[in-house]
């Protein structure tokens, strides 16, 4: 229970605040152990906060235990993935135990997030850091693009070089939403009302899917702030899900941050290169498919297609299929796998004749699922069928 301020009832909230005010104090008067045992006992007694660790964090380092400070500044990430404080201490830290391209990797999500915030010339120069730890092209180009933009700024009567005739081009208005703009808000309609109570419920469940979904939806509404909101919800509870990542980057594509939404994607990249395993997936599969685990089974099938192993992919889907002849999202599973394999005229056939079934049976749900699919997946395919509601 919260109270009016949104913080927990007051003896909890005051024990937090008043360890956490003693853990400054010790570091200020340079007793480091009285620091940590009150950051820490801050950090017991409201778990979910990232501050006690990014204090404790930059005290271990400033006593050069960088290990220590890397675990603690890791630990602030884990619940709050974009706190540019906890990004700057790990990336000191990793720095300083002489691994320059995990720290450079580092201030990456730092300037990303710095450009989330429209600190370009704070972006601008975290990238140049991270070059001089690890150069790349990547960042030859980030830097030559925010130096553009940062000089667009500085400049506001060049902002609408980048707009095209039209007017409907990447200039920096063509993203905004339209209170952002300056024009008269739109009416909220029930639909978005809807959406927004779905993100609060599944953020309050715990329900990274949801949020994902939410995300993109928003997204697609033009209300970007909720999108990215709602991915920071998810980005709390996995900050390792790839999906999650994907749906920054197609808002930041929206806002017009090709370079933010790029790294997002070199990010996930690099995860699945890392977590991949081939075999394993294949274990895990097994295991799957004799518990009946139909999630589990279409979650293997997408890290095979993620990773190009098509066939293996949709292997599992007909496994799956097996198992769930009528679930819908088996047969979008196929259909995607069909998508990432060229065959997109075969992928459409699929999702349209799986729109009749759902049609006939009645299924809501269903209905739901082929919809968000065919707005997420198809709509800016050349030949694909128009967005649906």
């Amino acid at each position: 229970m919260s109270g009016r301020d949104g913080h927990p009832p007051g003896s909890l909230y005051e024990r937090y605040r008043d360890a956490l005010r003693g853990g400054h104090l010790a570091v200020l008067r340079g007793n480091r152990d009285v620091a940590t045992r009150a950051y820490l006992e801050a950090a017991a007694l409201l778990p979910d906060r990232a501050a006690p660790y990014v204090s404790l964090g930059k005290a271990e380092l400033a006593a050069d235990r960088r290990s220590e400070a890397l675990a603690a500044f890791e630990s602030a990430l884990a619940r709050a993935p974009s706190d540019t404080a906890a990004l700057e201490g790990a990336a000191r830290a990793l720095s300083g135990l002489e691994r320059p391209r995990d720290a450079a990797d580092m201030l990456d999500r730092l300037a990303i997030t710095l450009l989330e915030q429209d600190r370009h010339a704070d972006a601008l120069a975290t990238v140049e850091r991270a070059i001089d730890l690890a150069d790349s092209p990547w960042r030859r180009s980030a830097i030559d693009q925010l130096r553009a933009a940062q000089g667009a700024i500085d400049s506001p009567w060049l902002g609408d070089l980048g707009a095209s005739p039209g007017g409907t081009g990447h200039g920096p208005a063509a993203h905004l939403e339209p209170d952002e703009a300056g024009l008269r808000a739109d009416v909220i309609s029930d639909e978005l009302r809807r959406l927004a109570e779905d993100v609060e419920s599944a953020s309050a469940a715990g329900d990274v899917e949801g949020l994902v979904r939410g995300a993109n939806a928003l997204a697609r509404a033009g209300r970007l702030r909720a999108a990215i909101d709602a991915c920071h919800d998810a980005l709390t509870l996995a900050p390792a899900d790839p999906d999650v990542h994907r749906a920054l980057a197609v808002v930041y594509r929206r806002r017009g941050l090709e370079l933010a939404a790029r790294q997002k994607l070199v990010l996930v990249d690099r995860y699945l290169e890392i977590v991949d395993d081939p075999h394993e997936l294949d274990r895990l599969a097994d295991g799957a498919e004799m518990s009946g685990d139909l999630p589990g089974l279409l979650a293997i099938a997408s890290r095979h297609a993620e990773r190009g192993r098509i066939a293996a992919s949709l292997e599992l889907c007909f496994r799956a299929l097996a198992i769930a002849p009528g679930d819908v999202g088996v047969h979008l599973s196929i259909a995607r796998a069909h998508l990432a394999s060229g065959w997109r005229r075969r992928a459409v056939e699929e999702v349209a004749r799986l729109a009749r079934l759902v049609d006939l049976a009645g299924d809501d749900a269903g209905r739901v699922q082929v919809a968000a699919f065919v707005n997420r997946e198809l709509e800016t395919a050349p030949g694909s069928p128009r967005p649906v509601g």
